[in-house]
């Protein structure tokens, strides 16, 4: 059996609720729950720019094939800077058996050290 004063003892620092040491320790816990969230949150923006340019500059390469393969089969090539940061370098070139050789190089991104690039390539007939 256990003695009367060993289990009063537990029942009254029970009853006191919890020391600085445990307060602290969840508080720091809880912290850094909060920064992973803020940091997910960041990543997350991040990606999701980074595919609205992309989508954007597909777009704009995609235009650019449509409407030099509707014109002449002349050579042509040129640079077109677009929106959001887009720039184009595109070229379509007269190759053997009747066709043309349509590249556009397309770059995008919010700064040099961000930027990305693409290209594009098909070959119509004439």
């Amino acid at each position: 059996m256990i003695p009367q004063r060993a289990t009063d003892g537990l029942r009254r620092r029970a009853a006191r609720g919890f020391s600085i040491v445990e307060l602290l320790v969840a508080m720091m816990l809880v912290a850094v729950g909060l920064l992973s969230l803020v940091a997910a949150n960041t990543v997350f923006v991040r990606r999701r720019n980074e595919a609205r340019q992309r989508l954007a500059a597909v777009a704009a390469a995609n235009n650019r094939v449509a409407e030099l393969s509707g014109g002449p089969c002349l050579p042509a090539r040129g640079t077109a800077p677009g929106p959001r940061g887009i720039v184009e370098h595109w070229s379509a070139v007269s190759r053997a058996n009747a066709t043309r050789e349509i590249v556009d190089s397309v770059q995008f991104g919010t700064s040099p050290s961000l930027a990305h690039e693409f290209v594009l390539r098909t070959r119509i007939p004439c």
